[in-house]
């Protein structure tokens, strides 16, 4: 005999996004019942990224094996909050995807978001080291 399985978020009438959401407006007061998700609070967690190598103050190596999605965003916020800096990756492969089931691979990404990469087995660009006002010599 195969049981159904009972879903835990099965409510009837959708007001709430569980049951014990549910559960707990039968207790409150007529006055509080109708003010259910009425206010949006916007926050900003603040972090702190060290970088693996610094060329200088402005322009940063980081190595990545693995490249996980709370890397990504983390970079993308990085990048959006700081203009001023550049993060450049150096992957174990480029070519690796974002995760199993993605078409898209590491080196897409930073191209779709403007990051410099390399792959380890191709070496990093040497200009990478340089500016302008630098000589490679």
């Amino acid at each position: 005999m195969i049981k159904k399985k009972r879903g835990r978020r099965s409510i009837r009438d959708k007001t709430y996004r569980s049951l014990l959401e549910k559960r707990v407006s039968l207790e409150l007061p007529s006055e509080i019942k109708g003010n259910y998700e009425t206010h949006k609070i916007s926050y900003l967690v603040e972090h702190v990224y060290t970088p693996d190598w610094s060329i200088d103050d402005t322009k940063f190596l980081e190595v990545k094996g693995y490249f996980r999605a709370s890397d990504r965003a983390k970079h993308l916020h990085i990048k959006e909050q700081h203009p001023e800096i550049e993060v450049m990756f150096i992957f174990g492969d480029a070519n690796n995807k974002i995760h199993k089931n993605s078409k898209t691979t590491y080196a897409d990404w930073c191209e779709k978001y403007n990051f410099r990469y390399t792959d380890v087995k191709k070496g990093i660009p040497k200009e990478w080291f340089y500016t302008k006002e630098t000589d490679a010599s």
